[in-house]
């Protein structure tokens, strides 16, 4: 079918923000990683609740994670590939197809050691171990759905203003700018606490990710 990868591309990002909705739910639910405080009038004192890790969660988040990782890299490659061979005309609205495609892509293909995290045993999380993995992972996460969902955005902007003025040239640079921008406003806002060290990222197993 000719839509097929713009079909593909939806499922994969819907399966992302999916995903990043399940991983605040967690972090929500799993306040502390294994201890919390009991502060009392008489005899203050701490109490350290072991961490618990449901195998049969793990096995429904990993296969989320999995089937959210096949499905948004095998669309948003389609998708990639449709929009940078066939499409002959370079316009607005098929270069941010194509910034979307690789915004996805990468996304779903950074799943893989969240995927690792959850099959692995108690969650022992292996490639999240290594530091710069981890704050890699970390970095992307905080950058890429976001910067997916204000893409989408940009996009319906533009197609409704086309639809509104066809004959209004938009302005290509302006929108460049606003997109390129706000990509680097997501990147400073968790580099420039790391680089402070106001910000640290660390693997946990409460959560099965950094």
């Amino acid at each position: 079918s000719r839509h097929s990868p713009i079909v593909g591309m939806s499922w994969g990002w819907h399966a992302e923000q999916a995903l990043a909705t399940l991983k605040s739910i967690m972090r929500y639910l799993t306040s502390s990683d294994t201890m919390t405080t009991v502060s009392s009038t008489s005899t203050p004192y701490t109490t350290v609740f072991p961490s618990i890790i449901d195998p049969g969660l793990d096995v429904f988040l990993g296969v989320i994670c999995t089937v959210s990782c096949v499905i948004g890299s095998l669309g948003n490659t389609l998708a990639l590939v449709y929009f940078c061979l066939t499409v002959s005309r370079r316009d607005l609205p098929s270069i941010i197809y194509i910034m979307m495609s690789i915004t996805d892509l990468i996304t779903s293909i950074s799943l893989f050691p969240a995927i690792q995290g959850f099959w692995a045993f108690q969650r022992s999380g292996t490639l999240f171990k290594v530091p710069w993995l981890c704050y890699t992972w970390g970095l992307l996460w905080c950058v890429l759905p976001y910067f997916s969902v204000f893409l989408v955005l940009v996009l319906s902007v533009v197609r409704t203003r086309c639809l509104m003025s066809p004959f209004q040239k938009i302005n290509q640079s302006l929108t460049y700018g606003v997109i390129f921008g706000y990509l680097i406003y997501l990147v400073l806002r968790i580099v420039i606490p790391l680089g402070l060290k106001k910000t640290i990222v660390h693997y946990l197993k409460s959560q099965g990710m950094c």
